[in-house]
């Protein structure tokens, strides 16, 4: 073990042993509720996980950074030795506890001379009275410099900056850290989460835009956010998340209206084949769900979408065969796409019966028909089934943890991500 890391451990256990004894009820102020799988015996991670806290999914988050690098460089400040235990006890809390977003200070660092009383005035309006824009983005990143939560929000041209407040202002001694997760009673008084205030105010608006992005590399330290006031507010054609909260998930998605046009989601958490019974992705056309959705056979047999992607380790080949069987006899649609993966091993066997399928002669034939085969692919059945439709087969791959269909000889591109970026 390094030296840095032996001793970062060794000021977090001597931290913990300090907060022990301490009177906790204080903290039930920020709302906070234990995470399913989390107890008090959970163990601090390592220092390595603050190094890497801003790598999130390998995607930086904010990255317009040409003139703006140093523009709440105030609230920069590094930390100094004694104030560095108390910082990662603060990182640790939130990884451990589902921490209301709006207890987190967080501040305006905006440039005054990019604000406005009427940023909007010049947009255009929709058939409904939307404000017209041809994006809508939050994006937020765990700082790797300071551990502090930034934020960006923008719609159209005009976008607002936030940083979380410096700690060396806000920690002043182990007992008000513990209490108050890095913020002091007299500061809490006076502010809040300015960028969670401002999201709701600019999605109360009534929003219409070609492209939605939300993005948080440690939701953990974003918190859980409270939008339940905004529902249906957003009209988008494409949603795009990026999150490891399923509560943050759900509510995004319900602050945009049942009309998508494309939803894709990259989640860590274990489970979030909920969002399918939400109104929004049930009539959405076309899904990419990254990450293990926990989807089901039942579930797999729901989703109406012409294009989806998914993985779960749910899916039975009894669920793909009953899927095969439903999509056959209520035919093909346009762009018709499938691609269902599996962590674990299915069993393959009979997984076509009851089907008709042919088998191409080899995996060169198949080919030659649909295009090359994706890459590290093995064993697999290469097959042909015929729908309703003369001279229109379904094609199918599958093996023991990966399984596509589409109509033969019209394979489309896998979907994509909107991009994160600001451009």
């Amino acid at each position: 073990m390094k030296k840095e890391e032996k001793k970062m451990q060794e000021e977090l256990l001597k931290q913990e042993d300090e907060c022990a004894g301490l009177d906790l009820k204080l903290v039930e102020k920020f709302e906070v509720v234990d995470k399913p799988g989390h107890d008090s015996g959970d163990e601090y991670y390592s220092g390595d996980e603050y190094e890497s806290a801003s790598e999130g999914h390998g995607e930086p988050c904010l990255q317009d950074r040409s003139d703006k690098e140093n523009v709440d460089s105030d609230n920069e400040e590094n930390h100094t030795n004694d104030q560095k235990s108390l910082v990662y006890w603060r990182i640790n809390f939130r990884d451990r506890h589902r921490v209301n977003s709006d207890t987190i200070l967080v501040d305006s660092t905006t440039p005054p001379s990019e604000l406005s009383s009427d940023p909007f005035c010049s947009l255009a309006r929709g058939p409904n009275g939307e404000l017209q824009a041809r994006v809508f983005q939050f994006l937020h990143e765990l700082k790797e410099s300071s551990y502090k939560n930034k934020y960006m929000l923008r719609f159209g041209d005009y976008k607002l900056t936030f940083s979380e407040r410096d700690d060396s202002i806000l920690i002043r001694s182990a007992t008000e850290a513990t209490l108050h997760m890095g913020t002091s009673s007299n500061s809490l008084i006076r502010n809040g989460n300015m960028a969670m205030e401002e999201l709701r105010k600019m999605v109360g608006m009534n929003l219409r835009v070609t492209k939605s992005v939300f993005v948080s590399n440690r939701s953990q330290q974003m918190g859980e956010m409270d939008l339940t006031k905004c529902v249906n507010t957003i009209a988008a054609e494409n949603l795009t998340i990026f999150m490891d909260s399923y509560e943050n998930i759900v509510q995004i998605i319900k602050l945009h209206r049942p009309e998508l046009k494309k939803f894709t989601l990259r989640c860590e958490e274990d489970s979030f084949s909920g969002i399918l019974e939400l109104e929004q992705i049930r009539n959405c056309p076309r899904l990419k769900l990254e990450g293990t959705s926990g989807t089901t056979n039942e579930q797999l047999a729901t989703i109406q979408a012409s294009n989806f992607e998914l993985t779960s380790e749910n899916i039975t080949k009894e669920g793909i065969n009953a899927y095969l069987k439903n999509r056959v006899a209520a035919g093909i649609p346009e762009n018709f796409y499938v691609c269902v993966k599996c962590r674990g091993v299915w069993e393959t066997e009979n997984v076509l019966e009851g089907l008709d399928a042919t088998e191409y002669e080899s995996e060169a034939v198949y080919a030659r028909v649909n295009g090359p085969i994706p890459l590290n692919l093995y064993g697999c059945i290469f097959a042909s089934i015929p729908t309703d439709k003369p001279e229109e087969n379904l094609a199918v791959l599958i093996n023991n943890y990966y399984f596509e269909c589409f109509r033969e000889g019209k394979k489309f591109d896998n979907l994509y991500h909107e991009s994160i970026e600001l451009d």
